[in-house]
């Protein structure tokens, strides 16, 4: 009585899949207390799925490319690139300016709907790092990304996204 999932060709036959990951950081410390930092991954798979497969987009996404829905890009391949560089107003007060890019080999539903097509997505945006005197630093932090490149069919015409973090002490 068992049926194949809808999404799965042959659930009978699916092998175990394989994923390397290589994640490289470079942070560069300024003078005045600025800072910049450079971030790559480069994702390769083999026989995954849409639960095994990378998952790319999102400010709050493990593999983050602003402007774009969370985890919204599920990859077999890829590579992601995340730039940052902050100015420090002051000890609590910072100001950075963020592009992400990644080129990816999608598994299939999602933005073009099919598996294998390659897909280059990138962004540029803001953020500010406020930190609370009268609460002891807590900070509130903005980041603000807009998608440079939406994926053809995409029925949003902008992609921008807005990230907003309050932290509270106990």
């Amino acid at each position: 009585g068992w049926h194949d999932w809808a999404l799965e060709g042959d659930a009978a036959v699916s092998r175990q899949y394989s994923k390397t990951i290589v994640h490289l950081t470079q942070p560069q410390h300024w003078a005045g207390g600025d800072a910049s930092r450079a971030e790559a991954w480069w994702l390769d798979g083999s026989d995954l799925d849409l639960f095994s497969g990378y998952e790319i987009g999102g400010l709050g996404g493990r593999y983050p490319v602003g402007g774009y829905f969370r985890n919204e890009f599920r990859a077999q391949r890829a590579g992601v690139l995340d730039l940052s560089h902050e100015w420090r107003l002051e000890t609590d007060r910072r100001l950075s300016l963020h592009a992400d890019g990644a080129r990816l080999e999608t598994l299939g539903p999602g933005a073009t709907g099919r598996a294998g097509d390659w897909e280059t997505l990138a962004s540029l945006g803001l953020g500010f790092y406020y930190g609370i005197r009268a609460m002891g630093g807590l900070p509130v932090i903005v980041r603000y990304m807009e998608g440079l490149l939406i994926p053809e069919g995409s029925k949003e015409g902008h992609r921008r996204e807005i990230l907003l973090v309050l932290a509270a002490g106990f």
